[in-house]
């Protein structure tokens, strides 16, 4: 089985109009991110999702599972965004231990 971590800063939300961690853990939707073809290949319904904020004040962590991935644009570069639909969503005690494994796109699939 594995892990998808998906990283929600809230300094993003209003600098460049991302979705915010509530958001996120209330609708059961992280939009638009940006994952290879490698990765998504890799996952599976019923993975394990990690959400994590990090913002300073703001630290937060849920989990929940893979319901599925659907493409929902693409970067500048050409890389594939998908939206990740998440069941179960509860939020967890807040650690660091999955940050050091984030992309530049802020995800992680171990």
């Amino acid at each position: 089985m594995k892990t998808l971590v998906i990283h929600h800063p809230e300094e993003e939300v209003t600098e460049n109009q991302k979705k915010s961690f509530s958001l996120c853990c209330s609708t059961g939707i992280g939009q638009g991110f940006a994952i290879s073809k490698a990765k998504v290949a890799s996952l599976n319904s019923g993975d394990k999702i990690v959400i994590l904020c990090n913002t300073s004040g703001y630290e937060r962590r849920a989990e929940g599972t893979l319901i599925k991935l659907v493409h929902s644009g693409a970067t500048g570069s050409g890389l594939k965004r998908y939206n990740v639909f998440i069941d179960n969503i509860i939020q967890v005690n807040y650690h660091r231990n999955d940050f050091g494994k984030l992309t530049h796109n802020g995800i992680a699939v171990f």
